[in-house]
């Protein structure tokens, strides 16, 4: 292989990778109350506004609650008058001694105990009330409806996703990346997209987010590259993407080589060392010095130039001074 800045034998940071497009923001809309689905304004596909009410839940059992915990609030309010009479009544029979001190410590404690259940009762009655608004999910943004899963006459649990709305205006295409390949990768930096749909001009993008961990199953990183434009793009489209190398780090050095773990040999004071193709074909073993490891791939940090041809297979069935050709690809 040719040795390259952040080059993989395995993985090659400038390969494509498939993907798909979609909204850069996304909101999974549910009730925050349960109830019976008696209205859908929308279905998939179509544009909505801001506040724009997407579907309505029975009504009648918010509003008995309603009108309940209000009945509840003009109990509580009478008590609390019945208990401040008590204390303003009797309050000049303490001074003179005819009521006893603990008689008129009960009325006012009395006096202060209806006063919190007033309290009580009128945050009950405006949670009441909210959720008789609550019974109308609107939409939080301007956006398409992509995804609809509930239905007139469905029983819903608060939090059970109903719609799910996007912006179509801003769009990622969206891969997933191997980890031979992910350390390569920054946010901003700039990505081609093509779209599978037809033959049109790449569209540019750039890294927006790198997923921190990746997926327990597949072992790969979700990356998330905004596009500059929407073009022709359209959400659920198909695309590969494909980023643009990095040749330089940081701090203005070049950036590791990536070569496979196999080309890796000791040499005779058993130091990593690679086989170094020269002119032709001759062979020479090189110390280098590896860095980090990632999957079948290993980083060599010094020790090797940008555009050397390597060994990278039966490396230890070879000598100093033997002369290599290259595999055409056919077997002996």
């Amino acid at each position: 292989m040719v040795v390259e800045p952040g080059g993989s034998s395995t993985t090659d940071i400038g390969a494509a990778y498939a993907g798909v497009i979609s909204s850069s923001f996304e909101s999974d809309l549910a009730f925050r109350v349960p109830g019976r689905i008696v209205s859908r304004r929308v279905d998939v596909g179509d544009a909505v506004s801001r506040g724009a009410a997407l579907a309505t839940l029975d009504t009648a059992p918010f509003q008995i609650a309603s009108r309940s915990a209000e009945a509840a609030v003009a109990a509580a309010r009478a008590e609390l008058d019945q208990a401040q009479s008590d204390v303003a009544r009797n309050a000049p029979l303490a001074a003179d001694r005819i009521v006893a001190a603990a008689d008129m410590a009960r009325f006012e404690t009395q006096r202060d105990a209806a006063a919190a259940r007033l309290k009580d009762a009128q945050a009950r009655a405006a949670a009441a009330r909210d959720d008789v608004g609550y019974a109308a999910l609107r939409s939080p943004i301007d956006g398409v409806v992509t995804a609809v899963s509930a239905e007139v006459g469905q029983y819903l649990a608060p939090g059970q996703v109903m719609f799910r709305v996007a912006r179509p205006g801003t769009l990622d295409a969206v891969v997933d990346v191997p980890e031979s390949a992910v350390a390569n990768l920054r946010p901003g930096q700039a990505a081609q997209v093509q779209l599978a749909s037809g033959d049109g001009q790449p569209i540019a993008g750039t890294i927006r987010e790198i997923a921190p961990a990746a997926d327990p199953a597949s072992r790969t990183y979700r990356v998330k590259v905004a596009l500059s434009s929407a073009a022709s793009a359209r959400i659920g489209m198909t695309a590969r993407v494909s980023f643009a190398s990095q040749p330089a780090t940081s701090n203005g050095q070049q950036s590791p080589f990536r070569v496979p773990r196999a080309a890796i040999i000791q040499d005779d004071k058993r130091r990593p060392a690679v086989w170094v193709i020269a002119g032709k074909g001759k062979i020479a073993l090189r110390s280098v010095s590896l860095g980090q490891m990632a999957g079948t791939d290993v980083s060599i940090t010094s020790g090797l130039r940008r555009g050397e041809r390597i060994v990278t297979a039966g490396v230890h069935r070879l000598d100093a001074g033997q002369i290599v050709r290259l595999w055409d690809g056919r077997l002996p």
